[in-house]
């Protein structure tokens, strides 16, 4: 994460087909649906839900994962809170542009600092960053009378309650602050 100096002959190009455009030829709005909670909270599984629900309705969602941009887009980060920031940072630039095109972009993630989330909420217009708080049950226990989460993985089907408790790389140890 080298801090890059920004060229001073670089601007932003406008296009000629504005968001509203975009948005009235899909017949939706675009917005960031920001699932956030500690790993194995059911992120992923609720964002995938939910896109095949929508989908079902005709919106066109698009589902950001932080595992599977973890394979390109962030594969040089590590887990530690300055690695933690430049992920959300990343991956909120992606989010912005999606909701530019008039995509409802359901982006999973556990991004546990508050100053991190705010300030990609004040990136945004009023309205296109909807955070949600997900803490579905572990180990098959459930939280307000919530079913436990299916593993979405064999790696999630690993997972016990107990090794969360100790397990830093994926955040679970993290404590996520609250809104």
């Amino acid at each position: 994460m080298s801090s890059v100096p920004v060229s001073k002959h670089i601007r932003w190009d406008v296009g000629q087909v504005t968001r509203a455009q975009r948005e009235a030829v899909r017949g939706q709005r675009g917005v960031a649906l920001w699932l956030t909670g500690l790993s194995g909270s059911g992120k992923s599984t609720l964002a995938r839900a939910v896109e095949s629900a929508l989908c079902a309705r005709g919106i066109a969602p698009y589902v950001l994962d932080g595992d599977n941009l973890r394979h390109g887009l962030c594969s040089d980060l590590g887990f530690s809170p300055e690695a933690r920031r430049e992920n959300v940072r990343r991956v909120g630039e992606v989010a912005k542009l999606f909701v530019d095109a008039g995509v409802l972009v359901l982006c999973a993630f556990v991004s546990p600092y508050r100053a991190d989330r705010d300030r990609l909420r004040t990136t945004m217009a009023p309205g296109d960053f909807v955070e949600v708080f997900v803490k579905a049950s572990l180990g098959g226990k459930p939280i307000l009378s919530m079913p436990a989460c299916p593993p979405a993985s064999p790696r999630e089907a690993s997972f016990s309650a107990a090794a969360l408790r100790f397990r830093q790389t994926r955040g679970s140890r993290n404590q996520r602050e609250p809104r």
